[in-house]
């Protein structure tokens, strides 16, 4: 079940959406791509670890509303970056959590984030899948979309939709990942997030 700071939250969205459509070069594409990489990856971190320490469902201590059911949480906040990136992220989301199912999705709204030099306001949505077998291999899908608008080192707006797949097999130590999908008008399949060395992709 939501809580109704979601549901309103959730009404709010489509009046700050950044218009869409625009475009970007390549290297722009690039350079968004990577700021959003580095914005997601600390956002959903640290969503895993508020949402499920008990202190999170103190929203005067935290800044975080959650509301549990077993595995089941929902939650809401306003979350300010202060590391690998800055500005304030209004965040609506669900995230369910077993020793096999690992599944979130996040609607977000982007106001002055900057990372890299590149600073978003718009709205944006995540989500990732990931089930986990016994021996330790995996299959995940990652997925990214929404409109921003990009200053800073960047300049444009872009719309994007993208996804990262991947398979990891425990027993030969083999994975295997891709890219799909679109930003700002460029592919972005041959694409990387900046601080993904191993291969692993956005918000794993």
């Amino acid at each position: 079940m939501r809580l109704p700071s979601i549901a309103a939250a959730i009404v709010v969205l489509p009046t700050v959406s950044a218009c869409g459509g625009g475009g970007l070069a390549q290297d722009e594409a690039q350079q968004v791509f990577q700021a959003m990489y580095m914005v997601s990856t600390a956002v959903s971190a640290e969503s895993a670890q508020r949402v499920t320490t008990p202190s999170a469902a103190e929203p005067s201590t935290t800044g975080w509303a959650v509301e549990q059911d077993g595995d089941d949480y929902s939650f809401a906040a306003t979350i300010s970056g202060t590391g690998l990136w800055t500005g304030t992220i209004e965040l609506v989301g669900s995230l369910t959590m077993s020793a096999e199912h690992y599944q979130y999705e996040y609607d977000m709204v982007f106001t002055d984030v900057e990372s890299g030099g590149v600073i978003l306001n718009g709205v944006t949505g995540m989500s990732l899948y990931m089930m986990t077998a016994a021996d330790g291999s995996m299959e995940q899908r990652y997925h990214m979309f929404g409109d921003v608008v990009a200053t800073g080192a960047v300049s444009g707006t872009a719309s994007f939709d993208y996804s990262m797949d991947l398979s990891y097999d425990a027993s030969t130590g083999a994975y295997v990942y891709a890219y799909s999908g679109d930003l700002g008008g460029q592919d972005v399949s041959g694409m990387y997030g900046s601080g993904s060395g191993a291969g692993y992709g956005v918000g794993y």
